[in-house]
């Protein structure tokens, strides 16, 4: 198998068909790192990955390449749309003394937890 660039190993589709049955045996990340020519850290991450998902070498009955391919490349779903902030109570607080975006930030980010803007975005949201 041939050596992917560090940046994209892990979604490589090649390299991880020889990496299944290396992860559940005993044998240790770096040796199936070299053996499959990954990082240890991509092994770390299919190690974790076949753990979580319950994937066991040899594949269940029904499991073939493709299925163990979605299984380990899901796309990652978001976890639901981010609250746009209330802009004109945003340009109200500003006005007042004492009162900075950071702060009106903040604030937002205590209602809206997982579902706020980052900093940056809720910046250049409010210009």
């Amino acid at each position: 198998m041939g050596n992917a660039s560090a940046g994209s190993e892990y979604s490589n589709e090649e390299n991880h068909r020889g990496l299944a049955p290396q992860v559940s045996s005993p044998t240790q990340p770096r040796e199936i790192a070299r053996a499959c020519g990954l990082s240890k850290g991509v092994v770390g991450k299919y190690v974790s990955a076949t753990h979580t998902l319950g994937i066991t070498w040899p594949l269940p009955d029904g499991v073939d390449e493709a299925r163990l391919e979605a299984l380990l490349f899901t796309a990652r779903q978001p976890s639901g749309c981010l609250v746009e902030p209330d802009y004109f109570q945003m340009h109200q607080a500003l006005k007042r003394k004492g009162v900075s975006l950071q702060l009106l930030w903040a604030e937002y980010v205590v209602v809206q937890g997982e579902r706020a803007y980052r900093y940056v975005q809720y910046c250049h949201r409010c210009r």
